[in-house]
């Protein structure tokens, strides 16, 4: 059975999916339901499902802001919205599965087909780099997905205070304190994120501008960092470090 939550803010959408997926999905178990992204961010918490339908508007924020509060993707998603230029949209830019209210069964059985198949490969990543490259599509990147071996972590940019190599992976630091190791080299991240505001001081690291406090010029370089972290800068790269702060 694959472990199903409702997150929509109107009662009368939700008991109408509640009664399509009984009786035309027996796969699937309705295990929880959330009106808002308060309520959404709770019930995943509790419940941890395989399968999360969404609701796009909600009275306290919309389905991205949720997803942005999660601190890892072990579900998949079948959004739903009442808003025709969003799908249309959505499926201009081949990102995940979306649902137009007032749902159609057939629409609905196959998401739930193709979500399952999914749920069972765990093959997860290409979808949430296609969401991802929905909701940043238009200007300077909002959030990155990150990838580690037990979950997809969707972070804020902003959050991000610096990034460090660390043999073959990278090490991102993130101002709640959080630490997330993914499998991907510092290379791979650089032209993202130096697009967003990030600079390279040191082959090993990268910081968010936004996180710099001070720039120290004594026996070596140092830049730092919100948290009280501290990042060298190497010689080679001193100079451009210190025009690119001065411009700030």
């Amino acid at each position: 059975m694959i472990r199903s939550i409702i997150i929509e803010d109107e009662y009368n959408a939700r008991e109408t999916l509640k009664i399509l997926l009984s009786k035309y999905c027996d796969n699937v178990e309705i295990v929880g339901e959330g009106y808002d992204v308060k309520s959404g961010l709770e019930c995943i918490k509790i419940h941890e499902p395989d399968l999360v339908f969404l609701d796009i508007e909600m009275p306290d924020g919309d389905g991205f802001d949720l997803l942005s509060q999660i601190n890892g993707f072990k579900f998949d998603i079948i959004f739903t919205t009442a808003y025709s230029e969003f799908a249309v949209q959505a499926f201009k830019h081949n990102t995940v599965d979306y649902l137009l209210k007032p749902i159609i069964l057939e629409d609905l059985i196959k998401a739930v087909d193709k979500a399952e198949m999914e749920i069972q490969n765990r093959d997860l990543s290409q979808k949430f780099s296609k969401l991802l490259a929905f909701i940043n599509s238009g200007g300077p990147i909002k959030r990155i997905v990150l990838a580690t071996k037990e979950q997809y972590n969707l972070v804020n940019v902003a959050e991000i205070i610096m990034c460090k190599s660390y043999k073959n992976y990278t090490i991102f630091f993130l101002e709640n304190g959080t630490k997330i190791k993914t499998s991907k080299t510092i290379k791979e991240y650089y032209d993202t994120l130096t697009e967003s505001g990030f600079i390279k001081p040191h082959r090993q690291y990268m910081v968010n501008m936004k996180h710099v406090q001070s720039y120290l010029r004594a026996n070596e370089y140092i830049i730092k960092l919100s948290r009280g972290l501290e990042v060298p800068v190497s010689m080679r790269n001193k100079d451009k470090i210190l025009d690119i702060i001065n411009q700030i």
